[in-house]
């Protein structure tokens, strides 16, 4: 593999990046639902991929811990409940 293809993927994985965060922030601002959905699917395939990839299945505990306090946040939490079914 040569330097260039390295910074190619890196750009990739950058822009990539950056249009997620911004689709995320500006619907979880804006109170858009599906952002919750779209924040959290992202981010178990982005966890359970980095334990598959590195073959690192001594992590899952810690995946599923803050999964589920992700999930506890945009959905259990009351206040955070209210302001998205207000919108």
């Amino acid at each position: 593999m040569l330097i260039g293809d390295v910074r190619y993927k890196l750009l990739a994985v950058l822009i990539a990046w950056t249009v997620f965060t911004a689709y995320v922030g500006v619907g979880l601002w804006r109170g858009k639902s599906i952002a919750r959905h779209f924040f959290l699917a992202l981010l178990l395939v982005l966890l359970l991929m980095a334990v598959v990839l590195r073959q690192r299945y001594i992590e899952l505990p810690l995946v599923v811990a803050v999964s589920g306090l992700v999930v506890w946040y945009l959905y259990a939490k009351p206040n955070v409940r209210s302001f998205f079914e207000a919108t």
